[in-house]
């Protein structure tokens, strides 16, 4: 019989077990509810960040995986029907909450694995606070920067939202919700200080939000889905478990090393 790794499956008897085997790790996965275009879910990146967080707990000892935290910062998608936002505080209390529990309970070490890039700056906050109040290790990972090497097979000038990187990894995470006769090329017009790529999330030298979606797509794609293919998703998926894998070890024992000092 397979390991369990997701919490919310297992007893509060068989979490205590594992606490006391050496269990010391939980991940805490965190997506969106929000439109991605006409071809994909609404749940796509909370359905690709779990994906990533079970395969790579099942490939290593003590870590578990929380319950995925499904809606998060979507502003910039609320004119698309089906779209849920929060607000930034209401994120920033229920991942403290969520973490505060969880270091309770004895895990050292808190992961925030976070597959959509609208989350990034409030993750980045409650990471902050938690850190100082908690004592735990507290890291904060964006999925796309365990896929780096991969990432290079993408074809597309402009990798952004509902595009061929993102289909791709939807076609392994659910390949049946991926309906690939309605995927498009939509290509945004430039926008002042504004560059549609990954690194803008985190680069940008001026940062002035994102851009309302509805202002630059119709489709609610922005870049080429017609591109993906699952093999391209499957080199991506793969690197960012084999990656989070090495990444949860080097911080378990970093924790270790710390507190034996």
């Amino acid at each position: 019989m397979a390991r369990k790794v997701k919490l919310a499956e297992m007893t509060w008897v068989e979490v205590k077990a594992a606490l006391e085997s050496g269990t010391d790790t939980v991940i805490v996965p965190l997506g969106s509810v929000e439109q991605h275009s006409r071809h994909l879910p609404l749940i796509t990146d909370s359905a690709n960040v779990e994906w990533i967080a079970v395969k790579a707990a099942e490939g290593t000892d003590g870590v578990l995986v929380a319950p995925t935290v499904v809606y998060g910062i979507s502003h910039n998608h609320i004119d698309f029907a089906g779209t849920v936002t929060l607000r930034t505080s209401t994120l920033i209390a229920l991942l403290k909450d969520i973490a505060h529990s969880f270091v309770k309970h004895g895990f050292r070490n808190i992961v925030f694995l976070n597959g959509h890039g609208g989350n990034n700056a409030t993750v980045a906050v409650a990471a902050i606070e938690l850190r100082e109040e908690t004592g735990a290790t507290i890291a904060n990972i964006y999925t796309p920067n365990l896929m780096r090497n991969s990432a290079k097979l993408l074809e597309s000038d402009i990798e952004w939202h509902a595009d061929e990187g993102e289909t791709s990894t939807a076609l392994v995470a659910i390949p049946e919700l991926v309906d690939m006769s309605k995927a498009v090329r939509e290509i945004p017009k430039p926008r002042p200080l504004f560059t549609f790529t990954e690194e803008a999330l985190s680069r940008s030298v001026v940062d002035l939000g994102l851009p309302k979606t509805r202002e630059i797509t119709t489709s609610g794609t922005i870049g080429d889905a017609t591109l993906a293919t699952r093999e391209k998703g499957e080199r991506m998926m793969g690197e960012a478990v084999e990656t989070l894998i090495s990444v949860i070890a080097e911080l378990r024992e970093a924790t270790k090393a710390s507190s034996a000092r």
